[in-house]
């Protein structure tokens, strides 16, 4: 019997030496952490993503790796995410198409609402809603009020069917009671040049892309599609302030973990990822690439995703787009 109680004494004494999970989650992290990008490498989320983790990586001084799985809309590498260890050590960078893939695309293997909890909200691409420099408006309600006046007779280019740039318009279309017609390209910059030579009039493109055009005079800028106005084109009113209310549209950026991961590494990772794009540093070295830094907490990612999920529904069944 006293053996038995020394045996037992020995165990919990070393049960007492081993970490226990608030102990593990003080610690964390103490291993590299994958932040997954769920397009191909060298694209705008790749850029970001790269800088972040960068940061992330001084900070922590635990190796934060960018790991490419493209595929699906951004659905492959989300899923990944979504089904991993729920450990803070797989995070997921997420765009706004996350609340656009529903309503287009019929089986995701993930739910945006219940699988994933919000980290963090990093930053944005603003859209520009740019017109032919042949189209005799100066402003948004010129373009309202020319579009009122030839119903079916202005054309928008758009970078493909479901995508952000062309439920934009559907939603300008909506908002403002015109009727342009859609005509889908391949990519921003042959829309844009479409547009820049009236084969198309009107178009809603990110800033990356329609600056050249702007800078060039090639197309009109009248409007942005942010909730104010933005610090690249500060002269350039948001197309809310021009009088279209509810118009916004922009394409974000945020971090997503999985959704059982614990409140506390939730808190540890949110704290570490506004802190670096807070940094002065990310302004300077992501601005000239057209991100608006907006740093903010995974409340505000919730609501933008929750926003998003319920504006681009109605947009969808407005236009008639089926999911395929």
């Amino acid at each position: 019997m006293r053996f038995d109680r020394i045996i037992a004494g020995l165990a919990v004494f070393a049960g007492l030496l081993l970490p226990g999970p608030a102990e593990a989650q003080s610690e964390f992290p103490n291993r590299p952490i994958r932040l997954v990008v769920p397009f191909a490498p060298g694209g705008g989320n790749d850029l970001l993503a790269r800088y972040v983790s960068g940061k992330l990586n001084a900070r922590w001084g635990q190796p934060v790796v960018v790991e490419n799985k493209p595929g699906a809309g951004g659905n492959i590498g989300a899923e990944f995410v979504a089904r991993s260890q729920p450990d803070g050590y797989t995070l997921l960078l997420v765009t706004n198409t996350v609340t656009i893939n529903p309503y287009l695309q019929k089986s995701i293997p993930f739910d945006i609402k219940t699988d994933f909890a919000p980290i963090a909200l990093l930053a944005s691409t603003p859209f520009a809603l740019v017109v032919s420099p042949d189209l005799p408006v100066t402003s948004v309600a010129e373009l309202v009020a020319h579009a009122k006046a030839a119903p079916g007779k202005l054309s928008y280019a758009s970078t493909g069917v479901g995508t952000p740039h062309h439920l934009g318009m559907e939603l300008f279309k909506s908002l403002t009671g015109t009727d342009i017609v859609h005509v889908p390209y391949r990519g921003s910059v042959p829309g844009l040049t479409d547009t820049s030579t009236g084969q198309t009039q009107v178009m809603l493109a990110t800033i990356n892309a329609a600056m050249p055009f702007i800078d060039g005079k090639r197309v009109r800028a009248l409007g942005v599609g942010e909730r104010q106005r933005i610090s690249s084109m500060p002269a350039i009113p948001t197309v809310i302030e021009a009088g279209v209310a509810g118009f916004e549209v922009t394409a974000w950026y945020g971090i997503l973990a999985p959704a059982a991961t614990s409140p506390a590494i939730q808190a540890r990772l949110s704290e570490a990822v506004l802190q670096a794009a807070r940094d002065p540093e990310m302004k300077e070295r992501l601005g000239p690439s057209g991100f608006e830094i907006t740093p903010a907490d995974a409340a505000e990612l919730r609501r933008l995703i929750a926003v998003d999920l319920e504006r681009w529904g109605k947009v969808a069944a407005q236009a008639g787009i089926k999911p395929e």
